[in-house]
């Protein structure tokens, strides 16, 4: 009897998803038909079919910056939860289109999330392209996202990198590069919400702090995959919210109101505690996809850890102080950047220069030579944003002369090429041989 209910509830679940991946078929072709004419204007098409909420921020943008004066369109395939679709509305320059490959929700009170079949995404995908061939008038050159970053992003690496890079297994190191320069050479127009929900926002923000002249500080953290198995995932989880309180009450001394996005929400009573000046979407009773896009571009400063929402105040050039950034080789551009740190088994602080000339790229690089891994500690987060407050007023900071310490690291360092330099705190630990924080997250 139980096999027979258990085949029963197994064809229930079958019949249940197909029934779902029909119904995102028909809504996928919907948006398509609503979407006709920029899909039959636009002049340069570009179909994402991989890739998490970081790589629908990079991508418009680098569309924009890297091929000007055409109309453009970004048509993203989203994973369940994976993508923020009303990315859509800040693009001035760009149309952003988001169609489902997964969806999930509630059903009878149940939650549920359809399986996203192999033969869904390969017959949406070429549905998708076959469809915008076919509608396209302006013959437009349509391309994947691969495609995309092999064509026009990988090629304008510089020479010395391409050299000294040779030994990194993926080239999207290049192209992730190329982006950073593009945003530091190009500008384009600010990409924001629309002026009707930017202001709704606004006023919820002031109805908690009536501070005169305040500014805003974006502060991104990210504890997503901490318990994941994948070095990838798990070295990029930060630190905990409550370590960064007196960064944020130094922050509010200087006139920022902070805005909290990310794997985070403020307890009742933190929030309570900093009287308006520390706010996230849960306690303003702001929808989260909107107030995740003004932290993120509507802001004059901003602290972020390494994940998907890390790109968004790269769009618009907005001051970055990076945090708890490992590996070492990447950055962004417009930031001070504060890496993790590392310790061998007699709780020695390793220099950074030995990691940076060893393998910077590999995100178990810690384990493989056995050491431990640090999460930045409250007092390293107050030094760093304590030099940040004062480096944004004056960006000029981010400019490398002859003896700035990045011109000595060597080629394959992204920071070397573009406008970002290491945090004065961070260089701060080794010149004085300063010891971190024993209170530290460990990292295994």
């Amino acid at each position: 009897m139980n096999t027979l209910f258990t085949k029963i509830k197994h064809i229930a679940k079958q019949i249940f998803n197909i029934i779902i991946i029909l119904a995102m078929f028909i809504f996928s072709f919907l948006r398509l038909l609503c979407n006709f004419r920029n899909i039959r204007d636009a002049e340069f098409i570009v179909v994402m079919t991989e890739g998490g909420f970081g790589h629908t921020c990079i991508l418009p943008d680098a569309m924009r910056r890297l091929v000007p004066g055409k109309k453009l369109l970004c048509i993203c395939l989203s994973y369940y939860k994976r993508h923020n679709w009303k990315l859509s509305l800040i693009w001035p320059d760009i149309t952003v289109l988001f169609l489902p490959l997964q969806t999930g929700g509630f059903f009878f009170g149940r939650k549920f999330i359809s399986t996203a079949s192999l033969l869904y995404t390969e017959t949406l995908v070429s549905f998708v392209f076959g469809f915008a061939r076919l509608v396209n008038s302006a013959k437009a050159e349509i391309i994947s996202y691969i495609e995309f970053r092999n064509s026009h992003l990988a090629p304008l690496a510089p020479e010395s990198f391409i050299r000294s890079s040779a030994h990194l297994p993926f080239t999207t190191y290049n192209e992730l590069l190329t982006y950073h320069i593009t945003v530091d050479t190009t500008d384009v127009p600010k990409a924001c919400l629309p002026n009707n929900i930017r202001t709704s926002i606004v006023k919820r923000l002031d109805s908690v702090c009536q501070l005169e002249n305040k500014r805003y500080c974006g502060l991104y953290l990210r504890q997503k995959g901490a318990s994941e198995d994948s070095y990838c995932t798990s070295v990029r989880v930060g630190s905990l919210l409550e370590e960064y309180l007196p960064a944020v009450d130094l922050l509010n001394k200087n006139g920022y109101q902070v805005l909290i996005t990310g794997d985070v929400v403020c307890s009742k009573s933190v929030f309570n505690k900093f009287q308006g000046m520390l706010v996230d979407y849960y306690n303003l009773n702001i929808k989260k996809e909107y107030f995740q896009l003004f932290a993120g571009t509507d802001v004059d400063i901003s602290i972020c850890e390494n994940g998907g929402g890390l790109p968004l105040p790269v769009i618009n050039k907005i001051p970055i102080l990076f945090m708890n950034h490992y590996p070492y080789l990447v950055t962004v551009s417009n930031a001070w950047v504060y890496y993790k740190t590392l310790r061998d088994a007699d709780d020695n602080l390793i220099h950074y220069r030995k990691i940076l000339e060893d393998n910077p790229y590999q995100h178990d690089y810690h384990i493989r030579n056995n050491y431990t891994l640090h999460n930045n500690t409250s007092d390293e987060i107050l030094n760093a944003v304590r030099y940040f407050v004062e480096d944004v007023k004056d960006m000029s900071r981010l400019n490398k002369d002859a003896n700035a310490v990045e011109n000595t690291l060597p080629d394959y360092m992204h920071i070397k090429y573009i406008k970002s330099r290491i945090s004065p705190a961070f260089l701060e630990l080794f010149e004085t041989h300063k010891p971190c924080c024993p209170s530290g997250n460990q990292l295994s």
